[in-house]
């Protein structure tokens, strides 16, 4: 299978399967226009004689919420989960809720 976020030759020498698999991206796709730059195709026309290339799936960080009281950590509060935004604090009944991003994905 080819990888479809590599994609460099116009859409018509594609063969019949990696034509298929690149309009049912569901990502959206790019196109190279003619002042050889990739643009966002919104509601690509599918011409056999444009270059497009599927968007690679956005990334997701991974986050950590972990419990903390005013004297020690709680040891089951870690938990990792797939939550948007990089930091939150919620306060109460004597203990602070913190939500960390994990950067390690972005090296």
């Amino acid at each position: 299978m080819v990888d479809l976020t590599k994609i460099e030759k116009p859409f018509g020498l594609l063969d019949a399967q990696t034509q298929e698999a690149l309009r049912a991206w569901p990502h959206g796709v790019e196109f190279f226009n003619n002042v050889g730059r990739w643009r966002d195709a919104l509601a690509p026309d599918w011409s056999s004689g444009l270059t497009y290339r599927a968007k690679p799936a956005p990334v997701t960080p991974r986050v950590a919420y972990v419990n903390y009281y005013s004297d020690r950590v709680d040891p089951w509060g870690p938990v990792l989960a797939t939550h948007a935004g990089a930091f939150a604090t919620r306060t109460g009944g004597g203990q602070t809720l913190r939500m960390v991003e994990d950067t390690s994905w972005k090296s």
